[in-house]
């Protein structure tokens, strides 16, 4: 069974990463039929309050706030596969995806508590794939900007227990109003990166 959790960080919910994220999971249902379970977490679709700090996760090993990352965590430890899909904003991943990302701490404290000093599980075998969506530039056209875009997605996938390595990121470049994804202009893109992420999935 292939367990695929897919983080989608576009509040639109008819946005292009919106739109993609339903794509992909359409591909690997249809790909590997029953022998898969697909989740997308949206910001569209769910509910994740922001972290306030207040540290109580680090005693207990559980948060406070009653949302949907409860859910996440659980889907998280039960994955094979970490797929990350966002606009790019300023250089990054969306602010909302980032309050997500913030809420790991959660994932955080619950392996300093099971007695990792790092609070990264040790073993971090599980791939993890990260897709920015972006109207113009490609973020990745030098190294430093690749660093700083994908900054926030290793730390908190390497948090979660998957690794997000060099040759595990795609760029949707064009995409500039909500659907432009299915465009014509963009359907060669769009095709070659699904098929390349249900591919390796298929690999694994």
């Amino acid at each position: 069974m292939k367990k695929v959790v897919i983080i989608q960080g576009s509040p639109r919910k008819k946005g292009n990463s919106s739109l993609l994220a339903a794509a992909l999971k359409e591909s690997i249902c249809s790909t590997f039929s029953d022998a898969a379970q697909i989740d997308v977490y949206s910001l569209a679709t769910h509910v994740f309050a922001p972290c306030i700090g207040c540290e109580k996760c680090t005693v207990s090993g559980e948060c406070i706030r009653n949302d949907d990352m409860n859910a996440l965590v659980d889907a998280l430890d039960a994955a094979n596969v970490l797929i990350w899909i966002s606009p790019l904003y300023f250089g990054t991943v969306s602010a909302q995806l980032k309050a997500i990302i913030d809420r790991f701490q959660l994932m955080w404290s619950r392996t300093v508590l099971a007695g990792e000093e790092k609070g990264i599980p040790s073993n971090r075998s599980r791939p993890a794939f990260a897709v920015y969506v972006s109207a113009k530039d490609d973020p990745f056209a030098t190294p430093v900007k690749k660093a700083a875009a994908l900054l926030p997605l290793r730390y908190a996938s390497n948090t979660a227990g998957f690794t997000l390595g060099d040759d595990a990121t795609y760029a949707l470049i064009g995409a500039h109003k909500p659907g432009d994804i299915e465009s014509v202009e963009l359907e060669d893109s769009v095709s070659e990166i699904i098929a390349s992420l249900t591919g390796r999935i298929r690999a694994l």
